[in-house]
This record gives C-alpha cells, structure tokens and sequence, in this order.
C-alpha cells in the first residue's frame, strides 16, 4: 500500500480535517454554521480570508468524501480548531457513528475520535502516545497501519488515524473543490 498524503504539502502548516459518518448539512448545522452555501472555490475563499486577516467568523469548507461520510477543513485556527472540540466531536458520533478530527500548526498535531457519543480518544501522531477514552477496536486497526519505527511525517499518520477511525483513507483530490460551507462564529 502507498504511503499516505501529507495534508501539508497542499494546505500548508495550519489545517484541520474532520470525517463524520453525518450528513454534510447536518454536520456544518451542529458546527455552528447558519448560512450554508456552495463555495466552489473554497480553498481560494479560505486563503484570500487568511491573507486579510478576516475577522468576522471561521470559514468551515465541507464535502462528502465517500458514501455516507462527510469532510470538514479549516484552514483559519487562529482562535482554535471548531472540529477539534471534544463535546462537538461527541455530538457528531452519537447513534452509533464516529467523527475523527486531526490538525496541525507549526508546534502541534493531534488527533481527536469520538465512537458513539463516547468520550474522546486523543492521539500523538508523533509519539503514537493515547490518552482519554480506551476503544480497542480503533487501536488495533491503528496498530495495524502504523507504527513508532515508520517513516512517515506526524500529519501522515494523521491521515491514517483518520482511516483507523472511519475507514476513509483521504486523497488530495479530497482536497479539491466543489465545497459547501459557511462562517461559524468560535469561540
């Protein structure tokens, strides 16, 4: 199996991806966004917003990726990642469902998983160090994609845990466009 992509090299050092078993609108609803859209050119809105130091919420882009599983990007983490919220990730996985977020700045990468609506999961990509919630099923499908003696980048394995969780290996054509999404007001 090839290596995974590293997020990185397309979207630069701040970024998070979120994958839910929820429905896009349902998703971006929960996230706090009221004014949902199509937003064909995303990642060239989300940059320009950057660029200007946009202060008048977080641009939140969303997709579905694969039958029945939603992606979440944010480039603007300023004021924090809205998909790296532990509540919000509980809420998104409740009745059974899963929701994995990841993200990176230049001094940090983590990942956060929630199964079911339970507490979440957190991972070190770096270390492969987890703490909060136990789910053996999740850590035997991680343990079986990577390991500390790999030679993959942190935001790599952040694409594997990501897969570990939901069984959605992204791509960078995941990363394309046309997307849907809107400003959510954070915090």
């Amino acid at each position: 199996m090839a290596d995974p992509f590293d997020p990185t090299t397309l979207l630069g050092e701040g970024w998070c991806l979120l994958v839910t078993d929820m429905p896009v609108d349902a998703t971006l609803e929960l996230m706090g966004v009221a004014d949902e859209r199509d937003l064909p050119d995303g990642l060239g809105q989300a940059s320009t917003r950057l660029a200007n130091s946009a202060d008048d919420g977080v641009l939140l882009l969303a997709k579905q990726v694969r039958p029945g599983r939603t992606l979440v990007l944010e480039l603007d983490g300023l004021t924090g990642w809205v998909g790296m919220d532990p509540d919000l990730l509980t809420e998104l996985s409740a009745g059974n469902g899963v929701s994995c977020a990841a993200f990176t700045d230049p001094n940090n990468v983590e990942v956060l998983t929630s199964f079911n609506g339970e507490p979440v999961t957190s991972l070190n990509p770096r270390s492969l160090r987890r703490w909060g919630a136990e789910n053996t099923d999740y850590i035997s499908a991680l343990t079986a994609l990577t390991s500390p003696d790999d030679h993959l980048s942190p935001t790599q394995r952040t694409i594997l845990a990501i897969q570990a969780a939901t069984n959605v290996r992204l791509t960078p054509q995941d990363l394309t466009a046309p997307w849907t999404g809107g400003l959510v007001m954070w915090p």
